[in-house]
């Protein structure tokens, strides 16, 4: 027996020291905020892709632009209408004459005309004679035909001429600024003048935006009659365009990038301002804009798309007037090309093949809706907020809730990722990288300490299970171990009970040694007990000899009384194959009497507070142990109760026995059966009908027909000893016939 009340409680016992969490939590944590300080480039492509799947939920934001951004194509088509590229720039004259036909609003040129058009007529006066000894006169031309770029520039300077009513300013034509040496030229004083407003802070911000000594530079003839406006994009590490820087410093002079000029050209405004802070530049202003920038004066671009996200039209429909006058009218337009032999196809995080001039114009398109993004200087104030958030959970560890802390890690993951679309959606990238990979290191090894806190839980249980099964049913164990319901409350409930011991065990075990008496019944014990568990049966107890098991407690057994029988007729068949064995041992053959009965009983804990066994008690209980003594009376090797007879119904053949009383319930007759397989009731047929008529006589007092039936069973049956029983029992009430009969047996013995 087994103190059971003590079994929750040791399931939670046994854990794994916490000394390993305690080390390694701290040095997660500092390692995760050693990464929000020092930003390593080692971890810059995660944080770079977390920032583009943060994008769709910026993009929700997104004002479509008014008036439309308009982009217009050199495309295959129209390359295929008037050649190759580079075209002869006479047809960028007739391009932009026709754009500004269509009064649109500005016209910001995607393309570098770094060199003189070597197809003028001028040009080619040059270098025929200079190059192939060619003599080369035209005649046949104006003058104003002769010099492309001078067509070209003409054609911008009308451009600007028509828009000053409108309070609009020039064309502006693309830049690229270099690095220190790579052959360039300086640019001109800038057109456009600007401010600077320092809210306190860093006072020498100059020294954080880009910086160059030179540039690739349009011709000095476009330059003159056109804005600059620089069309440099950052490559991030993973080589994906997400920022333009939206000024360019050269030595003390400061120079917008094409957007900035376009939209300044758009809105006829002069200058800008830029804002300075703590931390750097802030914003900046012009025409109304206030536009958010990074310390370094660039545009973290929120793309809203991939290619044909803005409008595209073909520079052949332009230049050959097709559009509809409405399509361009007020627009803004950037012209450029998408054809990939140009070279001018970058990635971004909408897509691999992102055209150049198609950047230009979500930076337009940015500045127009603010929807700007920045890293604000406050970004790692939050990051180590996440850290430490990660950490969190850890608590509920030591605490262990294991389904709490599960739940807390994942709110707190879900909370870290809500913060960070939030802060996204204010215009605000707080990378919750570091926070992640805390809260992921941390929980994937809170994992592994839960497993093995659960796997040195589960193998301390199952070692208990294993000792408490020696003393106690495994099924009671399980129940007790497993269930939440009260067990010393108890209940009651029908249950089948089996009562067995070994007939006359106390004079045989005197002649044996004490080590063959333990040997003979731990065998014996094996071979009943793995009948009892093969039926679905609970062994209570063992006493002695004796053995007590029941059916539908703890746990519900169908038709438990029929397996209470099965087991019955299994153990007396086994015994057969045990007393093989003894006696192959010299030991001497044992003969087992079982009782079964079925009824309602008691089941739960007994006991005290500090000892107590899982059992069942009641007066089906005490009957079924009487029933296993008249088995010894009556000679048979099983009896039981009427209760489980009819219960039973016709899967066993039942032998009537008697009916008799037992001590405790001498008011109370029981009428009593032998059970047997139905074949082997149809092969002894003769023999059971014989019985019954034996049996009908001495019912009726018949104890002289009674007898006869009885001689021939004994005869022919000597095995049987329940024929001798009758037989003694008939031949004492012929020498002493009871003075009132009944046929109701009383039992003296327990």
């Amino acid at each position: 027996m087994m103190k059971f009340s003590a079994i929750k409680k040791a399931s939670l016992s046994g854990l794994p020291p916490k000394a390993l969490l305690f080390l390694v939590a701290p040095f997660v944590i500092f390692a995760a905020v050693a990464g929000v300080v020092v930003q390593p480039k080692f971890f810059a492509g995660t944080d770079l892709m977390i920032y583009d799947r943060l994008l769709p939920f910026r993009a929700e934001k997104t004002i479509t632009a008014n008036p439309e951004i308009i982009i217009v194509d050199i495309d295959e088509a129209s390359t295929k209408a008037f050649g190759q590229w580079p075209w002869p720039r006479h047809h960028i004259a007739s391009l932009i004459d026709r754009l500004t036909d269509y009064r649109v609003g500005a016209i910001g040129l995607d393309i570098l005309f770094v060199e003189a058009d070597r197809t003028s007529p001028a040009r080619l006066a040059e270098s025929l004679p200079r190059d192939r000894a060619l003599s080369f006169r035209y005649s046949f031309a104006p003058e104003k035909f002769s010099d492309y770029d001078r067509m070209l520039a003409a054609s911008l300077e009308r451009h600007s001429a028509l828009r000053e009513d409108a309070d609009q300013g020039r064309a502006v034509i693309a830049a690229f600024a270099l690095g220190s040496s790579e052959g360039g030229a300086s640019p001109p004083p800038p057109v456009h003048a600007f401010f600077v407003r320092n809210q306190g802070g860093i006072t020498d911000w100059k020294s954080l935006m880009p910086a160059s000594e030179e540039a690739v530079l349009p011709l000095p003839v476009l330059g003159a009659v056109a804005d600059i406006g620089f069309i440099n994009a950052d490559v991030d590490i993973d080589g994906i365009t997400r920022k333009i820087p939206l000024v360019y410093r050269f030595g003390e002079h400061i120079y917008p990038a094409m957007s900035v000029s376009v939209l300044m050209s758009y809105f006829g405004s002069g200058a800008f301002m830029l804002q300075s802070g703590p931390y750097g530049l802030e914003a900046i202003d012009f025409a109304g804009i206030s536009a958010r920038i990074s310390p370094d004066g660039r545009l973290l671009i929120p793309f809203v798309g991939g290619r044909g996200t803005y409008t595209y039209v073909s520079a052949v429909d332009v230049i050959n007037g097709t559009l509809p006058r409405e399509k361009l009218e007020g627009s803004i337009v950037l012209v450029g090309s998408t054809l990939t032999a140009l070279a001018d196809i970058r990635a971004t995080p909408r897509d691999p093949t992102h055209p150049g001039v198609e950047i230009q114009a979500a930076a337009i398109d940015t500045l127009l809706t603010g929807n700007a993004i920045v890293i604000p200087h406050f970004a790692w104030i939050w990051q180590m907020a996440f850290v430490v958030l990660a950490g969190m959970p850890l608590v509920l560890f030591c605490l262990k809730r294991p389904v709490l802390h599960a739940v807390t890690a994942a709110v707190v993951l879900a909370v870290m990722v809500v913060l960070s679309i939030c802060f996204f959606r204010a215009g605000f990238f707080i990378s919750a990288l570091y926070g992640a990979m805390a809260w992921v290191t941390l929980s994937i090894f809170g994992g592994l300490l839960w497993l093995l806190r659960y796997r040195a839980q589960w193998r301390e249980e199952e070692r208990k299970k294993r000792m408490l099964s020696r003393y106690s049913s495994a099924k009671v164990v399980e129940t007790i171990t497993e269930s939440t319901e009260d067990l010393a409350m108890g209940r009651n409930q029908e249950v089948s009970i089996m009562f067995s011991d070994i007939r006359g065990f106390t004079a045989m075990s005197k002649d044996m040694q004490p080590e063959k008496v333990v040997d003979m019944l731990n065998r014996y014990f094996k071979e009943m007990l793995d009948l009892v568990e093969k039926h679905s049966g609970t062994t209570d107890k063992l006493i002695g000899d004796a053995l007590m098991a029941y059916w539908n407690a703890p746990g519900a057994v169908p038709g438990h009384y029929i397996k209470a029988v099965a087991a019955a007729i299994d153990m007396q068949e086994e015994l057969a194959g045990f007393n093989e064995t003894q006696k192959e041992m010299n030991q001497q053959p044992i003969r087992v009497s079982i009782g079964v009965h079925m009824g309602d009983a008691f089941s739960g804990n007994m006991g005290s507070e500090d000892f107590a066994t899982y059992t069942v008690i009641g007066d089906s209980v005490n009957l079924a142990s009487r029933l296993a003594s008249l088995s010894s009376q009556y000679e048979t090797g099983i009896v039981v109760s009427e209760a489980v007879k009819n219960k039973c119904g016709d899967v066993f053949f039942f032998q009537y026995l008697d009916r008799a009383t037992v001590k405790g319930r001498d008011d109370l007759p029981v009428t009593i059966y032998t059970p047997m397989r139905p074949e082997e009731a149809k092969k002894r047929s003769a023999e059971l009908a014989l019985w019954d008529r034996a049996r009908e006589h001495y019912a009726a007092g018949d104890f002289e027909a009674a007898r006869e039936s009885l001689v021939i069973l004994c005869r022919n049956h000597p095995e049987t000893g329940l024929y001798g029983v009758f037989a003694k029992r008939v031949d004492n009430y012929l020498q002493n016939p009871p003075e009132e009969w009944k046929d109701i047996f009383a039992a003296t013995e327990k």
